[in-house]
This record gives C-alpha cells, structure tokens and sequence, in this order.
C-alpha cells in the first residue's frame, strides 16, 4: 500500500491530474487510518499483558519517557554589549544562570524577619490517614497521564496499589507526626511550556 501511494505522488507530480491526486489522498488517509489501529493494538497489548509480562510493559514506558529534546542555541547579551551565541550544553547552562541571577536580588542573612508558625494543634489533631482513602486515590490515578518527575508511570502506581496502601500509610503518618518532609518531595522540577 506505501508503494501505491509512492506511486501515485510520482504520477500526480508528473501529470498534475486532480483523480490522480484525488487518488493519493484516499490512499494516504487510508495509510494514516491503518497505521493509528496497528499503534492503538499495540498499546491495548501492552496494556493486557502488562501484570503477566512486566518486561514488555517497562520497555513500552521506557521507550515513551526517556525522549529528551535539546535546546536549540541561545543568544545572550553580555554586560560590554556583545552578543553571545550559547551552543554547547556547559555554555547553554551558565546563560540561563546568569539570566536567572540577574533577575532576582541577593538579600542579607542577618536581616530576617522570623516567620510565625503555621502549625494549628487543632488541624493536626483532626487529620486521620486510612488505607481506604489511599487506595481511593492511587485507583482514580488517570493511567494515561504521563510520569512525573520522577519518572514514575501513572499505571504502576496504579496496577501495584494493593501492595502500596501500607508502607504509603505508615510513611504518611510518620511524616505527619513528625511534621517533617524528605528533601526529595521538597524540590521541584520547572520545565519551560
């Protein structure tokens, strides 16, 4: 069917006929058409077989999350007027760092108002953490989403939920009663749009 269609461009770009060209498109939409169904059967296999083989499902999600697109080159305005063309990574990243630091202002240490505590005995009292609403919400996770930034795929939090509620529960607790946060949980990721 693609060599059809390599033909009948061929034909249509030496003939300009419109039933030719009519012609072409009936079979590239088709192409289109039949090409969608194979990747959704593709996708609808991975997503059966994805608790009795595991292996073909990390490879699938793998294959989707692991692109990465490059910045194209960058040109920046040094303090002595010359334009700087940014084409390497190392380059790339000290014109955003010096982007950045010329945006925001470096304030003192020593002048520092200190904050009053945002901790309320009462809140902390009423909050009760069940496996119940843990499931709740690791089963309406959208399954279709893509990882987050830690590359953890929607669907495996999802598919292993029964084995999370309990260390999920303990950790939540545990957090909370301390009222402390893992370092990790406290960065973000900010990725341009």
């Amino acid at each position: 069917m693609i060599k059809k269609k390599s033909r009948l461009w061929k034909r249509f770009i030496e003939t300009k006929n419109p039933q030719t060209h009519k012609e072409y498109k009936k079979v590239r939409n088709e192409i289109h058409k039949q090409t969608h169904l194979i990747i959704k059967k593709e996708q609808c296999e991975v997503a059966k077989q994805c608790k009795s083989n595991p292996k073909k499902f990390r490879k699938f999600v793998s294959s989707k999350s692991t692109e990465q697109t490059r910045i194209s080159d960058i040109k920046s305005h040094r303090c002595d007027g010359n334009i700087l063309l940014a084409n390497d990574d190392e380059d790339k990243a000290n014109a955003f760092g010096d982007c950045f630091a010329a945006v925001y202002t470096r304030e003192s240490d020593n002048i520092f108002n200190e904050l009053p505590s945002r901790h309320s005995s009462v809140l902390r009292e009423n909050v009760v953490f069940t496996e119940e609403a843990i499931l709740d919400k690791l089963t309406s996770i959208k399954v279709n989403k893509s990882p987050g930034p830690d590359l953890l795929h929607p669907r495996v939090l999802h598919e292993a939920r029964y084995q999370l509620v309990t260390p999920l529960l303990l950790l939540f607790e545990k957090l909370y009663t301390t009222g402390t946060l893992p370092c990790d949980w406290k960065v973000a990721s900010t990725v341009p749009t």
